[in-house]
């Protein structure tokens, strides 16, 4: 029988062609994963991104409006319409303090553009100086076109264009929680002083502060020029009242007068609730005090502060506040032309006797000088010059 010989160099051999076999398929898997045709990729988000301005308008006087435009505007041209809605939200300006009117809608950044703008956005103009406020504009629920910024918010400033007082002037609130209570013992609210000058730094000194039966806590601070800031001072009630106040002075502002000033609340009338603002200017026309002055000609006198011209109403432009703490005193306060005690020629206003930490009001028109002065009798009686103001 004749032997069959294989010829190694061209005849069949598995080896040799599954080793073909995969060397295709290697090769095949290179060039799929070369062109791109894998199923991973870089992690690079090529979505167009949305921005939006924050422009700025002046704020104008009541019963003005100022229109306030908005631009949003995508990374690069848009490849098919994008919609978007858009709603006014408050920051510091509120829609409830009539800043600005509330506003909601929709814009859109039309194909082949970039950008877009929202001008149905308006504040209200007022008289009243106060610093320069913010409110902002939401914008979000892209429709039409996937963007990798679904939501973006602008911030608007209200530029205030009223002015202050030229010498700075001052403002107190006071916040106090709990319910219906008799006995205010422990109880806690806040109170803000908040001080601007126009032109220059200002020290803000309180100096000789008292406070009526609840604990204080007194603060230095430098403020900057131009720049309305506040601070926080936490009382704590000590004891039953019906009346709480603070009361300070102003000193070393270079520019600001030196002046008292006090701000009371009538927390009987108030538990639980937030207190009324009191809002006054800053003794800038009247210099003098109302204690040191003979004050140990008649003991039981304490700590005593006049110092603001105060608005309490349209009938009273130009009144005077004071606060005096005299327990069981008649006071008479004396309008006077001159730096004389002539009680008989004066406006004369008899506050309450037996009362701790009480405040008069008195109207103030064209005088030179105002007298304080503390009476032993009733309608008159034996009087002792406690304190003079003179414009």
């Amino acid at each position: 029988m004749e032997k069959m010989v294989m010829n190694t160099s061209t005849g069949f051999n598995k080896n040799n062609i599954l080793s073909k076999f995969f060397a295709v398929i290697l090769g095949l898997t290179v060039f799929l994963g070369l062109s791109g045709c894998s199923g991973g990729g870089s992690g690079t988000d090529d979505r167009p991104s949305l921005s939006i301005d924050a422009p700025s308008v002046t704020e104008g006087t009541t019963g003005t409006t100022a229109s306030v435009v908005f631009t949003v505007t995508l990374s690069e041209n848009a490849e098919t319409a994008l919609t978007l809605n858009y709603a006014t939200a408050d920051d510091v300006a509120t829609a409830a303090d009539n800043d600005f009117t509330p506003v909601s809608g929709t814009v859109t950044i039309a194909a082949g553009t970039r950008s877009a703008t929202i001008s149905d956005v308006f504040v209200n103009g007022d008289d009243v100086f106060e610093v320069n406020e913010t409110f902002n504009l939401v914008v979000n629920n892209p429709q039409g076109l996937d963007i990798k910024t679904p939501l973006i918010i602008g911030k608007a400033t209200i530029n205030n264009d009223d002015n202050a007082d030229p010498e700075g002037y001052f403002s107190g609130t006071a916040t106090l929680g709990g319910n219906n209570l008799t006995d205010l013992t422990g109880m806690m609210f806040n109170s803000r002083l908040m001080l601007f000058s126009p032109s220059q730094n200002v020290l803000f000194d309180i100096t000789g502060f008292s406070a009526t039966v609840f604990d204080y806590t007194a603060v230095v601070n430098v403020y900057e020029a131009g720049v309305l800031t506040q601070s926080n001072t936490n009382v704590s009630l000590t004891g039953t009242t019906d009346e709480a106040s603070i009361s300070g002075t102003f000193a070393n502002g270079t520019g600001l007068a030196v002046g008292s000033f006090n701000i009371v609340y009538d927390i009987n009338n108030n538990i639980g609730a937030t207190l009324p603002r009191i809002e006054t200017v800053l003794l800038d026309r009247w210099a003098g005090n109302v204690f040191g002055v003979n004050s140990s000609s008649f003991g039981g006198f304490s700590s005593d502060s006049v110092g603001k011209y105060s608005v309490f109403d349209n009938d009273c432009t130009n009144s005077f506040n004071v606060l005096l703490s005299i327990p069981d005193t008649q006071i008479n306060i004396y309008e006077m032309a001159h730096d004389v005690l002539d009680s008989g020629g004066a406006t004369c206003q008899y506050l309450s006797t037996g009362h701790t930490g009480f405040v008069s009001v008195l109207s103030i028109n064209s005088v030179d000088t105002l007298v304080f002065a503390y009476s032993n009798g009733a309608n008159g009686g034996t009087t002792s010059l406690f304190g003079v103001l003179t414009k």
